[in-house]
């Protein structure tokens, strides 16, 4: 009988991928190549409505255009870069961590200036 070697059953159980909605990442796409062609803007009337990009349209056609158009077109190219600008009354803290050949390095450099400075 052999010992050792790995048990059936054993360790973590892996992670499963999530399942992906309904349709396929081109949905923006699709959606965004329609609007402009004759006849986009029938979709405003709900009893048109036959499909998730029927409604999608309906959207864009109706109160909620500038909303799902922004939302289409993040789903499409991406989101853009958000920048953050923050006033503190006090300097942000950083800390760095650093090698010891590094950290010799700036030592050296430090003292350099202050010979320099003298």
């Amino acid at each position: 009988m052999p010992r050792g070697g790995k048990r059936a059953g054993a360790g973590r159980r892996r992670l499963r991928p999530e399942a992906l909605p309904e349709g396929n990442k081109d949905f923006a796409t699709r959606v965004l190549a329609r609007v402009g062609k004759p006849g986009w803007t029938d979709y405003a009337d709900i009893n048109k409505v036959k499909s998730d990009e029927d409604y999608a349209l309906h959207l864009l056609a109706g109160k909620f255009n500038q909303e799902m158009f922004r939302h289409l077109l993040d789903r499409r190219f991406g989101k853009p870069i958000q920048s953050v600008n923050h006033i503190h009354d006090r300097p942000i803290d950083l800390n760095v961590s650093h090698t010891v050949s590094e950290r010799m390095l700036l030592a050296l450099q430090k003292a350099e200036e202050r010979v320099r400075n003298r």
